[in-house]
């Protein structure tokens, strides 16, 4: 495994290795575009921590992010799908149904 390639990994696992990361991919597999905030409310973080998970999530080429006009949306980058298994992609869908079928606080 080159060095580059080595680092490259270790920073994209570093970034999953925490479970608000976990939930946050988890709730955007099968789903584009969610809002920050409808995220946020979602999975009972505070805006500033929703930013803070998506500042790793996005320097490891895990999640984008774009505007559509006020909104800051979201999805996950074809990377994310590449790095995890089929078996974890299962395993986060399951855990990202609880998710989005909590109601909204």
């Amino acid at each position: 495994m080159a060095e580059g390639t080595a680092s490259e990994l270790a920073r994209t696992l570093g970034a999953l290795a925490c479970p608000e990361r976990l939930k946050i991919v988890a709730f955007l597999l099968g789903q584009e575009g969610p809002c920050c905030s409808k995220l946020a409310q979602s999975l009972g973080l505070s805006n500033s921590a929703l930013s803070y998970h998506l500042r790793i999530l996005e320097g490891a080429g895990l999640v984008e992010r774009w505007r559509n006009g006020r909104r800051h949306c979201l999805r996950l980058t074809p990377r994310a799908h590449q790095v995890l298994s089929s078996q974890v992609l299962r395993a986060l869908q399951k855990e990202g149904r609880i998710w989005k079928a909590r109601p909204m606080k």
